[in-house]
């Protein structure tokens, strides 16, 4: 072999380009599991805005943030004026049973409105907030 220096030249660049490929993979990961708040503590906030006709969306969101370990506690934020009572009362019970099944303490805000449907669904959390007037 006439020219040993180009061997070790093209290794020691190959070596380079995988060290910072791997770096940069790294710093990747990394950069996902922050933006994830990986591990931390977490509150859930699921907003009930309008008439009240179908629960299925809201089923949905609740199902997501109840399984969801890093959610310590859920906010149900409601500005509702009623609507379907079946409906209602079928998110009152899921959002009961949801919390006792994963252990979550549910807090309800009622904004502007929360009548007839948006009331039931109230009485859900354990703990409810509304302004005085």
């Amino acid at each position: 072999m006439k020219r040993p220096w180009l061997v070790y030249g093209l290794a020691f660049i190959g070596g380079l380009v995988v060290f910072f490929l791997f770096i940069s993979f790294l710093l990747s990961v990394v950069v996902v599991l922050k933006e994830r708040n990986f591990g931390k503590p977490q509150i859930g906030v699921l907003k009930i805005k309008g008439v009240i006709v179908d629960a299925e969306e809201y089923l949905m969101s609740l199902r997501k943030l109840a399984r969801n370990r890093n959610v310590k506690a859920i906010v149900v934020r409601i500005n509702s004026p009623g609507g379907s009572p079946v409906q209602s009362h079928l998110i009152y019970s899921f959002i009961r049973q949801e919390a006792k099944k994963n252990k979550k303490k549910v807090i309800v805000f009622a904004e502007d409105v929360a009548a007839s449907g948006g009331y039931l669904i109230s009485c859900a959390g354990d703990e409810i907030y509304a302004n005085s007037s």
